[in-house]
């Protein structure tokens, strides 16, 4: 599907994370986006795999890109990150012991700015073009990490930053409403250069969003306002289903198919969505922000 810009209408990113976890990851959100409803995908920088996913990138070239930027996946890129994280093998912990070493200043913000800078400077030697950016787990949420990411957003002119935000559908079970609380309690305080319009769907239901999730979703879009919907598309890969973990947080195959789903169309048609890039987004202010963030149910 195409998107298409309507000044009075309501407007639809559809952001698939972690393109480069694996190329079952990555084939799944370019099938989603020729076939489906994906507009945009986040890259994992620090992928080792990072040349054959910028080159996968071709297969879909409506997509717009961003990075993915990791603090809690694989291994740094900066030699000074690595020697930081020596007791993890040299490798990022997991997003609550990385949350910990932040908090307590064991990884400071030079080596963070460093770490990322890097990340974003190695996908755009391969020749990506940056939208956005956002993180792996929402560690750029972290009020230590937020106004370094947004620092380096501005550095390569990258307006857009993901505000990860309470999910409007609530539900998900315990852990969407302790997502939700966690996410409350880190909103950020506006920073100059970066959009603060696009609203945020799909929080609650991260890594299993399905049709039904999308009819609530799509049924409580305000009229005139930008969102992006974060969603984690993919083919199953049989490597990272041996982590229970990933296993019980992400079914890739339920979204692939919610994403292609025949009945979008007309459901997207009925509630005068139309499909958008951050790029239609650039430069307009919404008023429904404040007003959605207030409602969101906890």
């Amino acid at each position: 599907m195409e998107p298409h810009t309507c000044p009075a209408t309501k407007r639809l990113i559809v952001n698939a994370d972690d393109f480069g976890y694996s190329r079952d990851v990555s084939c799944g959100i370019i099938e989603c986006a020729r076939n489906g409803i994906v507009t945009a995908t986040g890259v994992f920088g620090n992928s080792p795999d990072l040349a054959d996913s910028v080159a996968m990138l071709a297969e879909a070239p409506a997509l717009e890109t961003g990075v993915h930027l990791s603090l809690s996946h694989g291994e740094p890129l900066t030699a000074a990150m690595r020697s930081a994280l020596f007791p993890w093998g040299g490798r990022f912990p997991g997003k609550f012991a990385m949350a910990m070493l932040i908090s307590r200043r064991r990884v400071g913000a030079a080596l963070i700015r460093d770490e990322l800078r890097a990340q974003v400077d190695a996908c755009l030697a391969r020749g990506m073009r940056i939208v956005f950016l956002n993180a792996h787990e929402h560690l750029h949420m972290h009020p230590a990490v937020f106004p370094v990411v947004c620092e380096i957003a501005r550095s390569v002119g990258v307006r857009h930053v993901r505000i990860t935000r309470p999910d409007i559908v609530g539900g998900g079970g315990a852990g969407g409403r302790v997502r939700n609380a966690i996410i409350r309690a880190l909103a950020p305080r506006p920073v100059g250069g970066i959009e603060w319009g696009i609203l945020f769907l799909g929080l609650a239901r991260s890594g299993r969003i399905d049709f039904d999730y999308l009819q609530k979703a799509f049924g409580l879009m305000v009229e005139g306002g930008t969102y992006e919907l974060m969603c984690h598309p993919g083919f199953p890969d049989p490597v990272l289903s041996r982590d229970e973990r990933l296993r019980k947080y992400h079914d890739w195959d339920l979204e692939r198919r919610s994403l292609q789903d025949e009945r979008l169309p007309a459901l997207m048609q009925r509630h005068g969505i139309k499909l958008a890039r951050f790029s239609d987004a650039q430069g307009r202010a919404d008023r429904s922000v404040e007003r959605s963030s207030r409602s969101a149910p906890g």
